[in-house]
């Protein structure tokens, strides 16, 4: 018989009080942080998105919900700062398309005083473009690190709940054996069935253990799914996969240590048995969001769920928009 050496209870406790006192860590980092960028936005158009981020931070640091609440809090910002990024390009696109025009009058006055007045004008669209892609630029880069602080949450948040399941079941299994003076264990089976031909179970575990533990306790999308999908498998396989959701099976057909196996699932339903670390790539479906334009990627992780920049239930969403799919597995 195995001999099963628990930690003790004391020391799992002591672990969880240990990542709490890390978590106020954190949010007070994060807290800081979000107030220098809140103080450096010079737009007053966009004003009212920092204020929204500003709002979101206000988050407490008792119990182990406070995990939730801080990655809750850091999507918003993520969504906000993902909006604000919209509305620059959107008036960079603008300011650009009138710098031109005003360049090509410019280009075709012969008149030196009216060139003169014109060609400040144009200099002054110069002025504000340079503005906008400077703004453009730390929204970007406040993305990305504002994703790198909801893996560092999520990953102390597995890491309190991993010492926590710990010290219940050393808890458990010392009361036990000092009834029984054994320990017994039960083993279980997925029960899953209709796996792909060539499909590479370990290499599948590990793609959908990576998501879980980048993105498992993120309960809803920032705007970066196909950015999700390949940090997980960068995290596993060691190489970065560059494409959009619906361009993600583009990519992955180039590769030899995937397969596609779209024809052995007929219809978005049978999605929900895909097996663990499979990928599907969705075409642009009718939504307001970027969806509409980049489409959808996920992995999944072999328990009727799909992760991503976020985790959720496989279901027939993207479909029912009109959405198209290739699925892939790893051989």
């Amino acid at each position: 018989m195995t001999e099963i050496n628990p930690i003790g209870a004391s020391s799992a406790a002591n672990k969880v009080d240990e990542l709490k006192e890390k978590l106020k860590d954190i949010i007070s980092s994060k807290a800081e942080k979000t107030s220098e960028s809140v103080e450096k936005t010079d737009e007053n158009e966009l004003v009212e998105f920092d204020d929204e981020i500003s709002d979101d931070t206000n988050v407490s640091a008792d119990g182990t919900s406070s995990y939730d609440a801080l990655i809750s809090a850091l999507q918003a910002e993520q969504r906000a700062y993902t909006k604000k990024l919209e509305r620059i390009y959107q008036r960079l696109n603008k300011v650009i398309e009138s710098q031109s025009k005003i360049q090509k009058e410019v280009n075709s006055i012969t008149d030196s005083d009216t060139r003169e007045n014109m060609q400040s004008k144009v200099e002054a669209y110069n002025k504000t473009i340079n503005s906008l892609t400077s703004q453009a630029s730390k929204c970007m880069s406040n993305i990305q690190s504002i994703a790198s602080q909801i893996e560092q949450v999520i990953n102390s948040k597995n890491s309190a709940e991993a010492a926590a399941a710990a010290a219940a079941a050393s808890a458990l299994s010392v009361g036990a054996a000092s009834s029984t003076g054994s320990v017994s264990s039960t083993n279980s089976t997925s029960g899953a069935t209709g796996t792909p031909s060539g499909y590479n179970a370990q290499r599948g575990q590990a793609l959908a253990d990576a998501a879980q533990s980048l993105y498992g306790g993120v309960s809803g999308s920032g705007g970066l799914c196909a950015t999700g999908v390949s940090n997980s498998i960068e995290k596993v396989f060691g190489y970065h996969v560059y494409a959009d959701g619906c361009t993600y099976g583009d990519e992955l057909a180039k590769r030899s240590d995937w397969k596609e196996v779209t024809d052995q699932y007929p219809n978005a339903s049978s999605l929900s048995s895909l097996p663990a670390g499979a990928v599907v790539s969705w075409s642009p479906y009718n939504t307001t969001s970027l969806g509409s334009i980049y489409g959808h990627v996920y992995i999944a992780d072999g328990k009727g769920n799909e992760i991503s920049d976020f985790k959720t239930q496989i279901s027939t969403y993207y479909a029912d928009r009109g959405g198209t799919y290739r699925v892939f597995v790893p051989v």
